[in-house]
């Protein structure tokens, strides 16, 4: 690259227009960067809240969306072992109860 070269890229529209846009983004980030030092731990709460909220709507439009991602959720296999833990729980409730014969009610429930 000669010298002639090298200024007349450094003199180009676009480059410096795509370098101006570069070098507004860094300084809108420190800008924003200082700004949020000075927010309180309302907001800091409520953008957190948003943002759980946000996930989760695009979650719940990613798993219609899916319905074959469904079963491979946590919470999912989790309630799927607690019910096959609670039709299990019944099944031996219900054979001890009629291998005794007699029928118990439990009232605290």
């Amino acid at each position: 690259v000669t010298i002639d070269e090298g200024e007349a890229m450094h003199t180009h529209p676009t480059l410096i227009t795509f370098t101006q846009i570069i070098y507004m983004n860094i300084l809108d980030k420190r800008r924003r960067q200082k700004h949020f030092l000075l927010i309180d731990d309302k907001q800091i709460l409520e953008q957190y809240r948003r943002k759980c909220l946000r996930f989760r709507w695009f979650l719940l439009i990613t798993l219609m969306n899916n319905l074959s991602l469904i079963p491979t959720r946590r919470h999912h296999q989790k309630l799927t072992i607690n019910r096959h833990n609670q039709k299990i729980n019944q099944r031996t409730l219900s054979d001890s109860l009629v291998s005794n014969g007699t029928v118990t009610v439990n009232m605290c429930q």
